[in-house]
């Protein structure tokens, strides 16, 4: 037997009759909620988040934020829930190959519970789970509930362009021009646009500048912003979600986007210094003499 409480956990001594306190080192500070499914993962609901605890005693964080309550239903799902949001893990998919797949339900979704309560599940003997919330308690099948649909992210619009040097204002880059920039200004902003008439504050946009950075920065915001960009070739690649970040529409680009070298680094500023430094050190006073370079 195992108990958890806000101030560590403890395991039953068979033998000895009393409970003796576990010293292992969790990456926790205290349980909220555990349960334990048919292959003997032990899933506890922490404050730092929902955690996976192996035969071996070795701990495998899932997932973060204030776990209220955990429940293994049917070994099908782990049912857990975080503020006001419900969320089904596939258990199957878990043993299988340690896949984590995870169908999250809020106010859009029909859990419409302020905030899910603490241990606050039950599942009776009919398969109904029970979750109490803090102005209501919700009941469901879990197979019913799994089948209705996603929300179709729609794909985000390119609304508009703006360039800046360092100390300047935004200049709005007009429609079909090249997008190809002095090297003092690096500045760029991007503008989106895009409606969710089914879950407004659930929109979400991820991007990536390629050329720059490899990893999505995920955001709310409708303009982004890259201050002080290196020399080089870049393009934008941004993507919407309207289900907590479940699925993701397909990628929209920008153009191709350039930002030139400094003159001195620059084709042209290069021959210029292989060739016209070293005789300007030889030439008489006064010479005047001119370089044509190609554009």
């Amino acid at each position: 037997m195992r108990i958890g409480t806000f101030r560590g956990e403890a395991w039953f001594d068979e033998e000895k009759k009393v409970f003796v306190s576990d010293t292992t080192k969790r990456a926790y500070d205290a349980l909220v909620s555990m349960d334990l499914d048919e292959k003997g993962v032990l899933w506890k609901g922490t404050r730092q988040g929902l955690f996976a605890e192996d035969l071996q005693g070795n701990d495998r964080k899932i997932v973060d934020g204030v776990v209220n309550f955990v429940k293994d239903y049917k070994n099908q799902y782990i049912i857990y829930g975080i503020k006001d949001k419900l969320h089904l893990l596939d258990l199957q998919a878990f043993h299988r190959d340690s896949t984590v797949n995870v169908r999250t339900f809020g106010y859009y979704d029909g859990f419409d519970a302020i905030e899910c309560g603490q241990n606050g599940v039950s599942i009776d003997r009919d398969g109904y789970v029970w979750v109490i919330g803090g102005d209501k308690v919700i009941r469901f099948l879990p197979e019913q509930i799994m089948k209705t649909p996603l929300l179709q992210p729609a794909a985000p619009y390119l609304a508009a362009i703006y360039n800046a040097g360092k100390n300047s204002e935004w200049s709005l880059v007009k429609e079909n021009s090249p997008l190809v920039f002095k090297n003092s200004d690096n500045y760029l902003r991007l503008d989106l646009l895009q409606a969710s008439p089914t879950a407004p504050d659930q929109l979400v946009f991820r991007y990536k500048l390629n050329g720059y950075n490899k990893e999505w920065t995920t955001s709310h915001d409708r303009s982004l912003i890259f201050q002080n960009l290196p020399a080089g070739k870049f393009r934008l690649e941004v993507q919407s979600s309207v289900d907590n970040e479940q699925q993701w529409s397909e990628s929209v680009f920008s153009p191709p986007i350039t930002i030139r070298f400094p003159f001195l680094l620059s084709l042209p500023g290069l021959v210029l210094q292989l060739l016209g430094i070293p005789g300007i050190a030889g030439l008489p006073s006064g010479t005047r003499f001119e370089l044509h370079i190609p554009a």
